[in-house]
């Protein structure tokens, strides 16, 4: 679908894209990423011929984009940026239908195709058509942005982080409206970005550059799982699975799990467990250190007013240290028939724990994380 061979861009004698070879196939959703001055805005850019290359060449369909038309080729290219773009002193419906004026479409076709996309992404025609942009949200706005570059019907949408400038929770729902439109309509997308969450969810793939090159091209689950060079895996950071394992008992612990002090009172001992649903107290000294544990069980019958915690026989459990390897975790958990297993930092302080359902739970996380 698009092909670049060779492609090097410049300004000046600084060299911004590199001897860059990239294929996109038709249908695919492929996201740019990288850090600042990478080339990613700069490799859309050259896609629609807003710049130039230096040199190599640029297809879509098997056809050199430089023998084209440059306003027939944009024709077959939508566009989003950040910024939107509307026309504040145009309707809605006139912003969408910008492209299918100048194509000279028929009223009535583009007033139909215009009503098709608003009803896509929930935006009723009968209350938003003939509205402002001054008179939406920020969230509605990218989506007028988004429709104006599907009005025509190109078989490619270019994406400059459309979605940077928009709050969490409006930007997570418009990625998941995204992915199922670019699945639903099949089309070609091309999405810039630096946020490697936004990469993860959305891809189908993911090319990551570097000094204007790519330095590693392949879908979300190998780029996580295998990366590339010291740089992808610094990029990734967080988000790197390891090889697919999980190595070391913090990775998959139970964080901040409660616990009580030898001289609390047994009264607000139980108190804690009802109120939490917990079976286990987790015993810890005047200094915060780990003691052993409880059972409701040990509880049954001996509670007493003005008991505390120290009046128990708190029973020694094993605990693991939050480096340990989450095999000899899960092997202690199953081999000896543990309920839990408590994990402590380098000054024995309680920092979570592991128990088998957090453990196959992670374990679930790491391989089938991308369907959750």
């Amino acid at each position: 679908m698009i092909e670049f061979t060779k492609v090097s861009m410049a300004y000046g004698d600084n060299l911004i894209i590199k001897d860059m070879d990239l294929h996109i196939k038709k249908g695919e959703l492929v996201v740019l990423i990288g850090p600042s001055g990478c080339g990613k805005t700069t490799s859309l850019q050259l896609m629609n011929r807003l710049i130039e290359p230096k040199s190599g060449t640029i297809e879509i369909n098997n056809k050199d984009i430089h023998e084209l038309n440059v306003t027939d080729l944009r024709r077959q290219i939508g566009y989003v940026i950040q910024e939107i773009g509307l026309f504040p002193h145009m309707t809605i419906r006139q912003n969408i239908e910008i492209v299918p004026k100048l194509l000279k479409w028929p009223k009535d076709k583009s007033l139909e195709r215009t009503k098709e996309l608003m009803n896509m992404v929930g935006l009723d025609p009968k209350e938003y058509l003939d509205r402002y942009p001054a008179k939406m949200s920020g969230g509605q706005q990218q989506r007028i942005g988004f429709l104006r570059a599907l009005a025509a019907d190109p078989p490619i949408i270019l994406l400059d982080e459309p979605f940077g400038a928009l709050d969490p929770m409006t930007r997570d729902l418009l990625q998941d409206e995204l992915k199922k439109l670019q699945k639903d309509l099949n089309k070609t997308m091309v999405f810039v970005t630096h946020d490697m969450d936004e990469a993860i969810k959305i891809a189908d793939r993911i090319v990551i550059m570097n000094e204007g090159k790519i330095v590693q091209y392949d879908t979300p689950e190998q780029i996580l799982l295998n990366p590339a060079n010291e740089f992808v895996e610094k990029f990734i950071g967080k988000h790197r699975l390891n090889n697919g394992h999980v190595n070391m008992v913090k990775e998959i612990m139970r964080s901040n799990p409660i616990s009580v002090s030898l001289d609390s009172g047994l009264a607000k001992a139980i108190s804690q467990m009802q109120s939490k649903r917990i079976s286990t107290l987790l015993i810890v000294d005047e200094n915060n250190r780990y003691v052993g544990t409880v059972g409701i069980e040990s509880l049954i019958d001996k509670v007493k007013a003005g008991m505390l915690v120290s009046d128990l026989e708190v029973e020694s459990t094993v605990s693991v240290h939050e480096e340990s390897s989450a095999k000899d975790a899960f092997e202690l958990l199953v081999k000896d028939k543990m309920d839990i297993l408590v994990v402590t930092n380098d000054d024995q302080h309680v920092v979570g724990i592991v128990t088998k359902t957090s453990m196959v739970t992670s374990l679930a996380n790491v391989v089938w994380s991308d369907d959750s």
